[in-house]
């Protein structure tokens, strides 16, 4: 009986460490996923170069500026004026501008990786900073009920996390269409079935968060030639409190 319960043990030893390692290999365990590289962001092969970021900033004439100490106000960030924006943004410029330009303390993304592919598919990869929910939410009027409560129910979940999504997006008269094809959080790929069922609900969000923005609005989006096309209206000056 001992000698069965002691290969009883070791199996079930086995099982909890086995479950722990493919838990860290899907980025839930900050000690372990370093093992495995999970805890960094999927490498896209795209630099991130800040004097790409100023070339775009010249030739779109959008302004970045950081808010003085005691101007932050409850948000921290503020958009003035309306500048037409009509460009091509190829990979390395997008990589720019979400590095570069999201130097907002609660903005929810860091080491990003923007890559436009031949076949109209955009990959976007970085980590996704959930410590910041609620002073984004601040700003942004983010519904944080059911993130918080999934957050809660994954005991093991660390604070930042890498995320990589691949879809198809467009937009037409502020109306955004994403065509989500994958989402994966750590090596955590989504159900397809339930990314498809919540495309809508999906699509609706970014929407309302774009919708807040004063002074932005998209004519058209779509890609091609392995450019982010866009024609719309952008904020002439966004100051943000680093």
């Amino acid at each position: 009986m001992k000698k069965v319960l002691k290969i009883v043990a070791l199996v079930l030893l086995g099982l909890v460490v086995g479950v722990v390692l493919v838990l860290g290999y899907l980025g839930f365990v900050p000690g372990l996923s370093s093992l495995f590289g999970s805890d960094k962001p999927r490498d896209l092969g795209v630099e991130n170069d800040p004097a790409v970021l100023a070339q775009v900033l010249s030739e779109t004439k959008v302004e970045m500026k950081q808010l003085q100490p005691g101007l932050e106000g409850k948000s921290g960030v503020t958009f003035e004026g309306q500048i037409a924006v009509k460009q091509g943004f190829d990979s390395k410029e997008l990589t720019a501008l979400m590095n570069n330009t999201c130097q907002w303390r609660y903005c929810m993304m860091s080491s990003s990786q923007v890559r436009v592919n031949g076949d109209g598919s955009v990959e976007v990869s970085g980590l996704v900073h959930f410590d910041r929910v609620s002073g984004y939410a601040s700003r942004f009027d983010m519904p944080v009920d059911r993130l918080n409560q999934a957050l809660e129910g994954l005991k093991l979940a660390p604070s930042t996390m890498p995320i990589y999504v691949k879809g198809r997006p467009a937009a037409a008269n502020d109306a955004v269409s994403l065509n989500i094809e994958k989402i994966e959080l750590g090596r955590l790929p989504a159900p397809q079935d339930q990314v498809e069922k919540y495309a809508g609900e999906i699509d609706g969000f970014v929407e309302s968060q774009l919708a807040q923005v004063p002074g932005f609005s998209m004519k058209s989006v779509t890609v091609e030639s392995g450019e982010l096309k866009f024609d719309g209206t952008h904020p002439a000056k966004v100051s943000v409190s680093p």
